[in-house]
C-alpha cells in the first residue's frame, strides 16, 4: 500500500532520499489515521446500525406472525400467547447476537 501511495503521489527517483523519507512518513501517517478512524469511529457506528437493523427485522417478523395468525382466525388468547413467546425469543436472539458481535473473529 505504501509503494502504491508513493507512486500515486508522483514519486521520482531523481528527487533524492529526503523526498523518499518524507513521502514514506506521509504514507505511514495516513495509514495510521485510516486504522484509527476505522476502529474508533466507523466500526462502532456500523455495529449500532447492525443492531437497529436486527431490531427492525425482529419487529417485522413479529408483525408478520401476528397477521398470519389473524388470517388463520386464531383466538385472541392464542395470538397473544404466541406473539409474547415470539417476542421473547427474538429479544433473546438480538441480545445474544449483540453480545456475540463483540466476540466475532475477524473476517
Amino acid at each position: 500500500p505504501i509503494v502504491g501511495e508513493m507512486r500515486a503521489r508522483g514519486f521520482d527517483l531523481n528527487q533524492g532520499m529526503a523526498s523518499i523519507g518524507a513521502n514514506m512518513a506521509l504514507a505511514m501517517i495516513t495509514t495510521l489515521y485510516g486504522v484509527i478512524f476505522a476502529n474508533l469511529l466507523f466500526k462502532p457506528i456500523a455495529m449500532k446500525f447492525e443492531q437497529r437493523t436486527l431490531q427492525r427485522i425482529a419487529l417485522m417478523n413479529t408483525i408478520m406472525q401476528g397477521v398470519i395468525l389473524l388470517r388463520q382466525k386464531r383466538s385472541p388468547g392464542v395470538i397473544e400467547e404466541t406473539l409474547e413467546t415470539f417476542t421473547t425469543e427474538r429479544k433473546d436472539e438480538i441480545s445474544d447476537q449483540a453480545a456475540g458481535s463483540d466476540k466475532k473473529a475477524p473476517r
